[in-house]
């Protein structure tokens, strides 16, 4: 009888010393799942026509690529830019400046991935 104690005790100090463990292990496991994030290829294409707005709204393309950037690396997307890459696996963002009636540049950014198409505001 003493015997079947000590293995009882033995099994009871096994399993408190195992949920232990999985309660110290329990924040870094959260971590061991963060999976490597998928990338995302981009471009941007302006597609300004009338030179005299191209001139008087220059694109700031730094800028956009940051904004780009931020709005794929809230979805867990990496972005690749390329200035030269097409195709329906690349997101396009087509570019285009007007001038308002006050001299004020005015852009339409409209996205094309894999044959879907939404404009954005920027």
């Amino acid at each position: 009888m003493q015997s079947d104690l000590m293995r009882a005790g033995a099994a009871l100090v096994v399993a408190a010393m195992m949920a232990g463990g999985a309660v110290w292990a329990s924040p870094h496991l959260g971590l061991a799942a963060d999976l490597p994030r998928e990338e995302r290829l981009y471009s941007i294409l302006n597609i300004t026509e009338d030179p005299s707005v191209w001139a008087a709204c220059p694109l700031d393309q730094p800028a956009l690529r940051s904004q780009i950037e931020l709005r794929l690396a809230a979805e867990r997307l990496d972005g690749v830019f390329s200035p030269i890459a097409e195709g329906p696996d690349v997101m396009m963002h087509e570019v285009e400046a007007r001038l308002a009636d006050d001299e004020v540049c005015d852009w339409t950014i409209r996205v094309n991935y894999q044959g879907n198409s939404h404009t954005l505001a920027r």
